[in-house]
């Protein structure tokens, strides 16, 4: 008796989501919410830092060369 309770409910809640799926206000929440993260990019932009060393391990004593950059968290270039 559960599981078959449970199968309904199921298939109940696929068939919503199907139906809600295929519906106009659904493309009206999507370029609603890519506008938002647009702004959001705008507002906040993600960078990315990036930190290379000469070796991969050092001995005491070694001396350690640095190279670090900013990236855009986005595209990928320089900022």
């Amino acid at each position: 008796m559960r599981v078959k309770i449970y199968y309904t409910a199921l298939i109940v809640c696929t068939l919503l989501l199907i139906t809600t799926g295929f519906s106009e206000p659904g493309d009206l929440f999507i370029k609603y919410l890519q506008k938002k993260l647009t702004e959001y990019n705008l507002l906040y932009p993600a960078e990315k830092a990036y930190l290379h060393t000469d070796k991969t391990f050092y001995k005491p004593g070694d001396d350690i060369w640095i190279a670090g950059y900013l990236t855009d968290g986005i595209t990928h270039q320089p900022s």
